[in-house]
């Protein structure tokens, strides 16, 4: 299993790689409205076309730098979907 770690200036994104899906882990911003949250999310969707995966991940914040709503709003806004085995509403995927 592989964990890459996808960096910019304003932030990074640690993702885990098994057989099966791409798995977010956790993204961590520096410094909110700059746009790189959703660059982040393009190198990692860009990432997961190369290697014919989906994409996993549960919205949880990681900390008070963003509700569990606004987190939940920016996944759809990036085109993610609530996963059909979700069961309390935090469970996403990108196909």
């Amino acid at each position: 299993m592989k964990t890459p770690k996808f960096e910019l200036e304003n932030g990074y994104a640690l993702v885990t790689v098994d057989s099966n899906e791409i798995i977010i882990e956790n993204i961590k911003v520096y410094e909110q409205r700059k746009g790189t949250g959703r660059q982040l999310i393009e190198i990692v969707k860009n990432y997961a076309r190369e290697l014919g995966l989906p994409i996993g991940l549960y919205a949880e914040p990681q900390d008070n730098t963003i509700s569990e709503d606004d987190l939940k709003d920016f996944y759809y806004s990036c085109g993610f979907e609530l996963d059909p085995n979700d069961c309390d509403g935090k469970l996403f995927i990108y196909n």
